[in-house]
């Protein structure tokens, strides 16, 4: 159930079309589209707003509009909100609550799709595990494309580990040799990681990868994956086949090729709007050029159509102030950098630094200590644990030698001055960076 006056706040968020009925004893009030990706905010609050009106009306003549939702349905305003990751979070959280406490009426196949909204919204539930549970005879009867989706969500929620996670594990690696191109290219590395956790699991990726080798356009997750087995896995990574090793080393050289390319051509873009006096106004100004701060995340980003992406992009990235994308991944990065590199402290550093498919956002590459800053979007919604992407990253930036300093937003956002900002990092930096500091 979704209040009326808190309608109007969920729709200040939403940037997709979104269809909601308020139906009382004299009929329909309204099914109407509430905007779309052509239709301005504006829109959108005075048509969620029209409709709020009439229910009030309604309400005040007794025409109190029906107080319960079917299950169904609210399973599909969590879909449509988890589609444009939208919030109110906490009130979807909520929804997602009631849902959980009907756990025994779900069928699996709403099992699937309320797995697929928690992981678009980052919500992770206690009683998450119980839904892997329900599903546990129903993964094999899944069809391929969906059963990629609810590994991926699966893995992203961080419930690889649990118990009733082996049933699927078991369907994934049966099916792995039976994927097509398409929807092998789909299989995020962070699933990889999570639930292709043993040597015999990895391997019959890799092989698969090779086999479809010319399905790999978007080969950041297939790199990933090989940073994966390289460091954690040393012992299969020195078993491998030899021609499943040329076929990583030719991926990635090819990556790293196409990476130096692009970084000729930003520096090009950029070369020109500095000779633009007009490009300049605008950069002042803070709008930004086109295609300009476009580049690969840390984050999950994906291959394959639209219909088959569920990549996270939350509006928590929508809403971040403006920062040179060219330079920083985040506004909370640039605002560290900033201290960081500020009179009190005075520490050097490289900014967006690539480590193989990584990027660290600041690194003193004398000591190999790494400053990350950790954006709401690396948290679950609602809670201190980070994700299982963000987890993943640091375990692979720590095995391949680097000092970690995480810098978490809701501490950084805390403090109120550069002098405690400076404070609080230098209390997080190793000792290996005093001596720079005290010569300042």
């Amino acid at each position: 159930r979704v209040a009326s006056a808190e309608l109007a706040h969920v729709s200040t968020s939403v940037h997709s079309t979104i269809g909601l009925d308020f139906v009382g004893p004299s009929g329909s009030l309204g099914a109407h589209a509430l905007g779309g990706r052509g239709s301005s905010v504006g829109e959108l609050d005075a048509a969620t707003t029209a409709i709020a009106l009439a229910a009030a009306e309604e309400e005040a003549r007794g025409r109190r509009p029906p107080q319960k939702c079917s299950l169904p349905t609210t399973l599909r305003f969590l879909q449509a909100m988890a589609k444009v990751q939208a919030g109110p979070y906490t009130a979807l959280r909520s929804l997602m609550s009631r849902v959980l406490e009907q756990l025994q009426e779900l069928r699996p196949h709403q099992c699937f799709f309320l797995l697929q909204a928690m992981s678009r919204l980052r919500i992770k539930h206690q009683k998450s595990q119980f839904l892997l549970q329900r599903m546990s005879l129903a993964w094999r009867t899944l069809p391929h494309k969906k059963l990629i989706k609810a590994a991926n969500a699966v893995a992203k929620l961080d419930l690889g580990s649990h118990l009733w996670a082996k049933p699927l594990k078991l369907a994934l690696v049966r099916t792995l040799p039976q994927l097509s191109g398409k929807h092998f290219a789909n299989v995020k590395a962070i699933t990889v990681m999570e639930l292709l956790d043993d040597a015999e699991s990895i391997t019959a990726y890799l092989v698969r990868a090779e086999e479809l080798k010319a399905y790999v356009a978007y080969s950041r997750h297939l790199r990933m994956v090989e940073l994966h087995t390289h460091l954690v896995h040393p012992e299969l990574w020195a078993s491998l086949d030899e021609r499943i090793r040329l076929f990583l080393e030719q991926v990635r050289t090819a990556a790293e090729q196409s990476s130096a390319g692009e970084a000729l051509a930003e520096q090009h873009r950029r070369g020109r709007r500095r000779r633009s006096p007009s490009s300049s106004r605008r950069r002042e100004a803070g709008v930004a050029e086109e295609g300009e701060g476009v580049g690969e995340s840390d984050g999950d980003g994906g291959s394959g159509d639209e219909s088959d992406s569920d990549d996270d992009v939350s509006d928590d990235e929508l809403s971040t102030p403006a920062f040179d994308r060219s330079r920083f991944t985040s506004a909370l990065h640039e605002d560290i950098s900033r201290i960081l590199g500020g009179p009190d402290l005075g520490v050097e550093h490289s900014n967006k630094l690539a480590a193989g498919p990584l990027t660290v956002d600041m690194c003193h590459v004398p000591t190999m200590t790494v400053v990350e800053a950790a954006p709401a979007w690396q948290f679950y919604v609602r809670s201190p644990v980070v994700t299982a992407l963000a987890r993943r990253r640091q375990e692979l930036l720590r095995a391949m030698g680097f000092k970690i300093v995480r810098v978490p937003y809701h501490r950084w956002e805390a403090l109120g001055s550069d002098e405690a900002k400076a404070e609080f990092l230098r209390g997080k930096l190793p000792k290996e960076l005093l001596p720079s500091m005290a010569l300042r």
